[in-house]
């Protein structure tokens, strides 16, 4: 599609207009876990079309899962339909938790101590994509991090709105090019990380 415009991590933007197509890859998220040996990596692709996720598709090989999803496509873990996890509160299963040296300890901790003091149990694997496509999936309860990049995350976005999930709007504010918070979940534990990132 040489009308379409390109953002990956390693080689930037291509030239962009709006109403312009644009493909966000990210062909190794969770870099750290690929070069120590982990299962925990995926490749990360979504499609925007005038502002708007069309879809997306996330691949972990390493574990052999391929999710997908989209406007007008429902949520998929190998072809099969997804189902959300069960849990109303961040207390009634795992919240995945993001971090990067992008932010400062001080404005990362106060975050997490309140989740840790609401009685929240979290993981972090290392891949954002993955984990967000544990929460489309029902493996997790959440997941909330306070700056992700869009080729970290997109493709798992479209695949939690497949899902019906909830994320916040990660693309406000020139998400695309700057990234941003992301918190996602299901409808109550989706408001309880909200208030608990403040």
């Amino acid at each position: 599609w040489p009308q379409d415009a390109f953002l990956g991590e390693e080689t930037g933007m291509t030239k962009f207009s709006e109403g312009q197509g644009i493909w966000v890859v990210d062909p190794i998220d969770g870099t750290q876990p690929f070069i120590s040996g982990m299962s925990s990596w995926c490749v990360s692709i979504a499609f925007m079309m005038h502002g708007k996720l069309q879809f997306g598709v996330v691949y972990a090989p390493a574990r052999n899962e391929m999710f997908a999803g989209g406007a007008g496509h429902p949520a998929t873990l190998n072809g099969e339909p997804v189902e959300r996890h069960p849990g109303k509160s961040i207390r009634e299963g795992i919240t995945a938790i993001g971090y990067s040296p992008r932010v400062k300890p001080e404005d990362f901790l106060p975050m997490f101590e309140r989740f840790i003091r609401a009685g929240g149990m979290f993981s972090r694997e290392g891949s954002g994509a993955l984990q967000l496509c544990y929460v489309a999936a029902g493996r997790l309860l959440g997941y909330m991090e306070p700056h992700i990049n869009s080729w970290d995350c997109l493709g798992a976005v479209a695949v939690i709105e497949a899902a019906g999930l909830r994320v916040n709007d990660f693309l406000a504010n020139d998400g695309l090019r700057k990234g941003n918070p992301i918190i996602a979940g299901t409808d109550a534990v989706f408001d309880e990380l909200t208030a608990i990132y403040g």
